[in-house]
């Protein structure tokens, strides 16, 4: 109402405080919540109380009465009489945590997926680039073993800096 206090709530908004929907009825949230959760909202409900704009999906972080951190969004929208006088305002809370508790572990995920696919990429690419001087070592080292009679000693020694050089 427009002196800040509850007239209405549901189960999960009284819970919040560890309370039962009717225990809340007639109280102000600095009675029944935190002062940090209390002040923010009162300076919410101040604001849209003087000014009637509304506030819609504002996300806010909040301690129960059990100590549990949750994320929730708020939308607070100023309650009019008949001349259009704001007389109160009805808020809506929606428990966020869950949902941005696997948000994060999603972008983590993700995060997870590029570095495997970086690292599968340098793998391939690591793999090609030794493959090439790799076979070339291996045919030259095969020649070399198999037809050895064949070539001069200025060639073995040619084919051995080959070789060499592809080892480098």
């Amino acid at each position: 109402d427009a002196i800040g206090q509850f007239v209405a709530s549901n189960t999960a908004h009284a819970a919040t405080a560890a309370l039962n929907p009717p225990q809340l009825i007639g109280k102000t949230a600095t009675e029944v919540f935190s002062a940090d959760f209390a002040a923010q909202f009162h300076c919410d409900d101040l604001q849209i109380m003087t000014n009637g704009s509304p506030l819609i999906n504002e996300e806010r972080l909040i301690t129960d009465a059990y100590g549990n951190q949750q994320s929730i969004l708020m939308t607070k929208v100023p309650l009019r009489n008949e001349s259009g006088e704001v007389i109160g305002l009805v808020g809506i809370a929606r428990d966020i945590t869950e949902r941005l508790k696997a948000e994060k572990l999603r972008l983590e995920l993700e995060k997870e997926q590029e570095v495997i696919a970086l690292k599968e990429w340098f793998i391939a690419t690591a793999t090609h680039d030794f493959r090439t001087p790799l076979a070339i070592i291996k045919m030259s080292a095969n020649i070399l073993e198999t037809d050895f009679d064949r070539f001069t000693p200025a060639q073995r020694t040619a084919k051995l800096h080959q070789i060499g050089v592809q080892v480098n």
